[in-house]
C-alpha cells in the first residue's frame, strides 16, 4: 500500500508560485484528514518541515457571497515559532497544492 508522503514526493510542484515552492520544497506531507463541522469543512494536513511536526487546519465555508477561508497551524509547542509566513492568498494556494497529492492517494487507495 503506497502511504501519501510517497505520493507527495512523486508530485511535481515546480510550476507553483515561487513563495509556495519554497515551503513545498522543504514540507514532507504525512497525513490527511477531512472533516464536516455542519456547514464548515475542514482539511488537517499533517506534516514536517525542518525536521519538526506541525498541522494546518484549513477552515472553509460557502455560502451565497463566496467562499469564507480561516486557517490554523498547530504547532510542536506553544513556543514553536511558526515555520513559514504566508499570506491568505497563498495559504489556500498551499492547501490546494497539498490536496494534489492527497486526490492521488485518494484515487490509488480506491
Amino acid at each position: 500500500m503506497t502511504n501519501l508522503l510517497e505520493v507527495y514526493n512523486e508530485v511535481n510542484y515546480s510550476n507553483s508560485r515561487p513563495s509556495i515552492k519554497a515551503v513545498l520544497d522543504e514540507l514532507k506531507l504525512l497525513n490527511f484528514h477531512r472533516e464536516r463541522l455542519g456547514k464548515i469543512q475542514r482539511f488537517s494536513f499533517h506534516f514536517t518541515y525542518r525536521e519538526k511536526e506541525y498541522t494546518l487546519e484549513h477552515y472553509f465555508l460557502y455560502h451565497w457571497k463566496g467562499i469564507d477561508n480561516w486557517f490554523k497551524l498547530k504547532k510542536p509547542s506553544f513556543f514553536t515559532i511558526a515555520p513559514f509566513s504566508l499570506n491568505k492568498s497563498d495559504l489556500c494556494k498551499l492547501s490546494e497544492e497539498l490536496m494534489v497529492a492527497v486526490n492521488k492517494w485518494n484515487r490509488i487507495g480506491a
